[in-house]
């Protein structure tokens, strides 16, 4: 599902006192089954942006175009099989969180959407098996008696159930401990890669932004500042620092090595096993043994 957007501005609360121009404008297009990552200071517009993807926000001007569904500021789009097809994770789960048990919650999108009751079943326990959650421990509990890790999970696996062609997430792994936040994302990249998602990640971890996006954008005072390539992104190391933002710590290794290395490594290395293989290369190319 392809994503093209065109003049978008976003203000809030236009026409009153607390009038707020938030975003734009914003030309962009996203194409079917990319991994985007956006990246940018609290403030910048990321969460802004993304709401539109899915109907939650409407443009005051411009357009998004989602798949063949076209939203503007007065147009009536077809909202409804939109997020049906959208999967958006909020930053805070608990705004997403609101029904008595983690099954009703979790099967609230598919029996909104007329799924068979069996149907609804499968994919609720898919859904928890996915994130982490054993089903008959958890599906009577109330979601927002849970820790914020345990949330996260349910609020994501509410997003899985129904299955979308594409997955907007924002800080999906904020409140889960390092192993948690590794295993999630790279389940989810598995299935961006199985199910050809196209998937946006909201993120402050630029470590997560370089190894599993191919584009990062970099958002500044609700506008588009830099876009490309993680390599592209972070060879802006000046520019970067200059918006707050630190480049992902391998990169910042990578480039305290080569002021010792009469033959710099590659500053596009962003995963340690990569890194590895880069040096036992070497290594092995001086004559020692590994």
């Amino acid at each position: 599902m392809e994503i093209t957007v065109n003049g978008l501005k976003h203000t809030y609360a236009q026409g009153t006192p607390f009038e707020r121009h938030a975003l734009g404008p914003i030309d962009l297009q996203l194409p079917s089954g990319s991994f985007t990552a956006i990246i940018g200071q609290t403030g910048s517009g990321k969460s802004t942006l993304i709401q539109h993807f899915n109907g939650l926000l409407k443009p005051t001007s411009g357009e998004i175009i989602v798949g063949n569904v076209k939203i503007t500021p007065k147009g009536k789009a077809p909202l409804r099989d939109l997020r049906r097809k959208v999967g958006l994770l909020f930053q805070y789960p608990e705004y997403q969180l609101f029904e008595e048990t983690v099954e009703k919650d979790i099967a609230f999108g598919p029996t909104n959407f007329d799924f068979p009751p069996e149907l609804v079943h499968t994919r609720v326990k898919e859904a928890m098996a996915f994130v982490g959650l054993d089903y008959d421990a958890f599906k009577d509990q109330s979601p927002l008696a849970l820790s914020g890790g345990q949330m996260r999970r349910v609020a994501m696996a509410g997003v899985l159930a129904l299955k979308p062609e594409m997955v907007v997430l924002d800080e999906p792994t904020a409140g889960l401990d390092p192993q948690g936040k590794r295993e999630i994302l790279q389940r989810l990249y598995k299935l961006h890669k199985a199910e050809k998602w196209t998937t946006i990640l909201v993120t402050h971890n630029m470590e997560d932004a370089a190894r599993y996006a191919d584009r990062i954008i970099v958002m500044k005072d609700g506008g588009i500042v830099l876009d490309g390539t993680p390599t592209e992104v972070f060879s802006k190391d000046v520019e970067l620092q200059e918006m707050g933002l630190d480049l992902p710590e391998i990169t910042q290794f990578i480039m305290e090595l080569n002021k010792n290395l009469e033959s710099p490594l590659p500053t596009n290395i962003f995963q340690i096993e990569e890194l590895e293989k880069e040096l036992r290369k070497r290594a092995m190319s001086k004559g020692g043994k590994r």
